[in-house]
């Protein structure tokens, strides 16, 4: 069961930080559009941080019960 959970977890720690760094520390005025988006999506989700954290969670979990049912072993 740890052997599930640590990727889950990690990849939750992961998206929390990079939420919170990315909505503080980057501001969206580098003057290309896509980047400036992005970095509007990301401030906006800093208010939505646990959500979004879940959300990684999960597509993680799935991710790796897909990948554990295909592999050819």
């Amino acid at each position: 069961m740890e052997e599930v959970l640590r990727p889950i977890i990690v990849s939750m720690f992961v998206a929390v930080l990079f939420i919170y760094v990315a909505s503080t520390y980057l501001k969206p005025n580098t003057g290309h559009k896509n980047t400036d988006d992005f970095l509007t999506y990301m401030a906006l989700q800093r208010g939505q941080i646990a959500h979004a954290a879940v959300m990684v969670g999960v597509v993680t979990l799935f991710t790796d019960y897909i990948l554990e049912s295909v592999s050819p072993e």
